[in-house]
């Protein structure tokens, strides 16, 4: 994913704020303590009070919001256990008991205190075979607020995403192995959007420990914490355009283009902070060189208002989660977006391509 060298760019900021809707932290964790503030460490919805940590983390299963925190942001170069992925203030919404069990009433609650809490983005590493209403209208709340909502795919190993990472509004993450395949109990389908590293991942766990884990969990919240890095290079994105960055910079993988088990690819660190810096920075046409074998070719930058290249004949054009915007590229807002652009070529045998356009004010 290209971590370190993303971290040669931007390293993260404390204005970012990640909720982690879990099980509770362990937020005086040596590895966590740091990205905490005092009197603003989340909620509690199982015990009702501002006291966020797990009851009992002799639960087997207490360890899980703990550690979905550290893989986003246990503190780097502290000569302690691991690095996490960028540098944020976290918020710990605890919504599931200390086994993983709760209501997707109370899930919905914490998602849309997080959304009045200043976060910009929401963990979920949690999954309901069906979805709710309350869930539902929390994640469209939370998605009007601007967050970017990132959530795990679930864990069946089945053609089926789970909710709410299979509604609209959420980036559902899937796992990779460790022979960069998806992971044999990661779910997938159309909705999966990206997918990262998700099995003997190390993180943090109750009790200032370190441990293992596999889970579609794990790799949820390392595209949360390179969300977190995207935001920190360019606080002025939308939830919209991180998450077609996202998307932009993935690596793909399987076969070429969107697919229902990798989505759009492996998200790379680099590429995606690389894409947030050239967005604020370039205020002229230009574009950003992606790996000669991907299909996609290349991402395409241009001002608001301006033509796509000549070679274009007719184009369709998509958001961040693949929603048709309109037929045609002109008179778009700034914003990032994804162009399906078809030419004839010299023999006349049509040629259809996938470009990545992001619009600049």
């Amino acid at each position: 994913m290209y971590g370190d060298q993303a971290w040669d760019v931007i390293g993260g900021s404390m204005d970012v704020e990640v909720a982690v809707v879990d099980n509770g932290c362990d937020y005086r964790h040596p590895d966590l303590a740091a990205v905490f503030k005092t009197g603003d460490l989340g909620y509690d919805f199982i015990g009702n009070d501002n006291d966020p940590r797990p009851d009992n983390i002799n639960v087997p299963e207490s360890f899980h919001g703990t550690h979905v925190a550290g893989i986003i942001a246990a503190t780097r170069n502290n000569n302690e256990g691991i690095a996490g992925w960028s540098l944020v203030q976290l918020l710990a919404v605890r919504v599931l008991n200390d086994s993983g069990s709760g209501t997707t009433d109370v899930v919905a609650s914490g998602v849309r205190w997080a959304a009045d809490h200043g976060a910009r983005i929401i963990n979920m590493s949690l999954t309901s075979s069906s979805n709710s209403a309350p869930l539902d209208q929390a994640c469209q709340y939370a998605a009007q607020a601007g967050v970017v909502i990132v959530v795990a795919s679930g864990n069946e190993g089945h053609q089926a995403i789970g909710f709410p990472a299979a509604l609209s509004q959420c980036i559902a993450v899937g796992a990779s192995s460790m022979d960069s395949r998806l992971a044999t109990f990661s779910n997938y389908g159309p909705e999966q959007e990206v997918v990262a590293p998700g099995t003997t991942i190390l993180s943090c766990v109750p009790g200032g420990a370190y441990g293992q884990a596999d889970g579609t969990s794990m790799a949820s919240p390392q595209v949360a914490g390179v969300a977190a890095l995207v935001l920190a290079r360019n606080w002025g994105l939308s939830d919209g355009d991180v998450r077609a960055i996202l998307d932009a910079s993935a690596i793909d993988m399987g076969v070429a283009g969107r697919d229902i088990q990798y989505g759009y690819g492996l998200v790379n660190a680099k590429r995606a902070v690389d894409l947030a810096t050239a967005y604020a920075a370039s205020r002229t046409p230009c574009a950003v060189n992606r790996e000669s074998s991907a299909v996609e070719g290349r991402t395409v930058l241009v001002r608001a208002g301006a033509g796509v290249p000549s070679w274009v004949e007719q184009a369709d054009v998509f958001d961040g989660s693949g929603r048709l915007i309109q037929a045609g590229s002109s008179g778009l807002r700034s914003g990032a977006y994804f162009l399906r652009a078809r030419s004839e070529s010299a023999v006349q045998s049509p040629k259809s391509s996938v470009r990545r356009l992001l619009v600049l004010d």
